[in-house]
C-alpha cells in the first residue's frame, strides 16, 4: 500500500475529517517514524509491528576467485510483524469413571 492509498482509505472511512487533514496527519506520523529511525530508535505500531534499523557487515570474498567485493556496511529497515496469539483451548471438565 502506498502513502496515497493509505490517505484515501482513511479519508473514505472518516467522513468527519477533510481529506487534507487526513493527509497532513499521515505525513506527520510517517515523518516522526522516519526521524525516530534516523535517531536509531525503534518505532512500534500496536497490533501491527515494530520498525528498527539493522546493520549488515560487509560481504566476504567471491568464492570463485577470492577477490574482495566492493561492498560497504549496509543499513536496512526491518519490520518485525506482530503475531496473533492463538485462543486458549477450553479445558474439558474431569469426569469420574
Amino acid at each position: 500500500m502506498t502513502k496515497s492509498e493509505l490517505i484515501e482509505k482513511i479519508a473514505a472511512s472518516q467522513d468527519q475529517l477533510p481529506p487534507k487533514d487526513v493527509e497532513l496527519a499521515v505525513r506527520m506520523i510517517l515523518e516522526r517514524m522516519t526521524q525516530a529511525l534516523v535517531n536509531n530508535q525503534r518505532t512500534e505500531i500496536r497490533g501491527f509491528g515494530s520498525f528498527s534499523l539493522h546493520y549488515r557487515a560487509p560481504r566476504g570474498p567471491q568464492p570463485k576467485d577470492r577477490r574482495r567485493r566492493r561492498s560497504h556496511r549496509q543499513i536496512c529497515t526491518v519490520l518485525q510483524a506482530w503475531q496473533r496469539t492463538a485462543r486458549p483451548r477450553q479445558r474439558q471438565p474431569l469426569t469420574a469413571d
